[in-house]
Parts: structure tokens; sequence; C-alpha cells
């Protein structure tokens, strides 16, 4: 139902040892696990972290039948023997403003993964254990919207305020077109369909149709789902942090991220403003086109007051 708390089902009764001695090795963001102690709960807990920002995550094996993989940014309820006190020490803080967004983005989607692969372990007895949240590899980008009399612009900036992409959709605001600064080259766009009982898009590369997304809800999440000529393409929510945020992922695979709140203000008063990771520059136009998805559905949310199932 959210992304804070994680439920292993755990039939073979898996113990707390095995998985830590399957995860010992991992590297994350956090650091290495450790065996420690939570204030609320009886038994020992695997710990990952804390990070600089007092965040970690710890897995219980609660009751029979299952494990608990859980988020929390509250250091003050692990409790510390005096061979873990050295944890205590504060860790080195992201040094730009690039390297906090980016920390921010993997904070807030390496849970669902780590539990993700918890689950694997207890299923086949096989542990995943290439490093989670680690890779420098991503880039930062700005997602700003635009005033326009004409329709609704954005401007993708990068962190040193260069334009790299514009977006333009002329009145009623249905086709969104994305070129490089200058140019009227149509690298990428996504038009919405009429007459969808949910907010559905297809999506052009190069003027070529690759395929379409559509709206669907599953529990508490936002979720756009669509086979294209790139692959499964997804666009879901994260209910783990505040505002607007999206993982995109292509095939399974995670390959970028769209956040409206983070742990730093990039406020606008009147428009929404995005940040958006990008796993390689290949998948910049399609982030793009994402990102108007995030800032359309963002205005909806404002405005909605009752959920419904999606369609099929």
């Amino acid at each position: 139902m959210n992304d804070t708390v994680k439920m292993v089902t755990n039939p073979k009764e898996v113990g707390l040892e095995a998985v830590f001695n399957a995860f010992e090795g991992l590297e994350t963001v956090l650091g290495k696990p450790w065996i420690g102690k939570i204030k609320s709960i009886r038994n020992k807990v695997i710990i990952f972290g804390p990070s600089a920002y007092g965040e970690y995550i710890y897995i219980d094996t609660f009751g029979k039948g299952s494990i608990n993989v859980a988020f929390s940014d509250r250091p003050s309820f692990i409790r510390f023997g005096e061979e873990d006190e050295w944890r205590l020490n504060p860790q080195p803080e992201p040094e730009t403003l690039e390297d906090v967004i980016r920390y921010s983005f993997v904070s807030a989607c390496i849970l669902p993964e780590l539990a993700k692969r918890v689950q694997e372990f207890v299923n086949t007895g096989e542990a995943d254990i290439t490093s989670l949240g680690i890779e420098q590899d991503e880039k930062i980008y700005i997602f700003d919207e635009d005033f326009s009399w004409k329709g609704q612009e954005f401007t993708l900036f990068d962190v040193d305020e260069n334009e790299m992409l514009e977006v333009k959709a002329l009145v009623p605001c249905k086709t969104f077109s994305i070129t490089k600064p200058g140019s009227e080259e149509e690298l990428f766009s996504l038009t919405k369909r009429i007459f969808h009982f949910m907010p559905t898009y297809d999506l052009f590369e190069k003027g070529q149709l690759i395929g379409r997304l559509k709206k669907r809800f599953i529990f508490h999440h936002v979720h756009f789902v669509g086979d294209t000529a790139l692959g499964r393409l997804e666009l879901r929510s994260m209910n783990a942090t505040l505002g607007s945020n999206y993982q995109v992922k292509l095939d399974g695979k995670q390959i970028g991220t769209v956040a409206r709140k983070l742990n730093i203000d990039l406020g606008n008063v009147i428009f929404d403003n995005f940040v958006i990771s990008v796993s390689a520059p290949e998948y910049l136009p399609l982030m793009a086109g994402m990102a108007v998805m995030v800032a359309r559905q963002a205005q909806r949310d404002k405005v909605e007051t009752v959920v419904t199932l999606a369609d099929d």
C-alpha cells in the first residue's frame, strides 16, 4: 500500500541470520548491512545506515511467514551497542546540489528494490548482491514550466542552467512537441487521446508512433504503462515521498526518476517545477515526455477527489 514498508512473504520461515549472511556483502548508498536493535522491536534486525541525513532501512523477520523491510528517518529509534557507536558519527553529506538531488532519488527508490531482492532470496535461495544505489552515472536536470498565452511550455535545463530541450503545446494542449532550443526538428512528442475514461497518451519518436501509455491505479499508486517499440514502459508513482514523484522503467529496468518535492527548495510561486534523473543521454527526450505527463497528473491530483479503478 505504500513505499515505506514492504512485506516479503516467507513461507519457508527463512531466519534473520540466513538473510544477513546472504546480503552481508551488499554495498548500498546507506552502507553495508549490520545486525542491530530497534527500540520498538523485541528481536534483532538487519540495518542499512543511518546516512548523513539519518535515513536507514531495517529488515525484521516479523512473526512466522513474513519479513518486513522498512524505511525510517529517525535514528534515535536505533539502539547502538558500544561496538556500533561509531555509526552515530556524521557521514559526509553530498557536496554539490547535483549530488544532493541524486541522493534524494536513490533514497526514495532503494527500499522496493531491496525488498524485491529479499523476496527472490527467500524464493530461490540465491541473493543478488550487486551494488544498490551507489552508481553516479545518472544525470540530473531541472524541468521548469514557462508562462505562455498560447498554450503550455516547459524548458529542460542541466544543473549548470544550460537549456537542453524545449517542450511546447498550443491550446487546447493536446500534443506536446519536444525539440532542442532554437530547432524545429521534433525529437519526441506525446498526444493525449480524447474519449478515454483514463488519461491515455500516444508517444512519437521523430514523428513515428512508438506506443501508448494508459493510466491505471494499483492500490494507492498512479501507474502509466504500455508496450512500446522501445520495450514495456512504466511511469509509476512513489508514495514514500511528498508530492509527485515517479519512477520510469523500461522492461523493468529503471531509466529515470521524476520528482516534484525533494529535501531542497526548487519551488516556483505560480508554476510546477520538477527535477529528473536520467540514466543515459538517449533517454533524455523520452524522460522530458514523462515529465510532461507527471506535471499534468499533478494538476489533476489537485482537483480529483475520487479514486477510480482503471478500466482494461
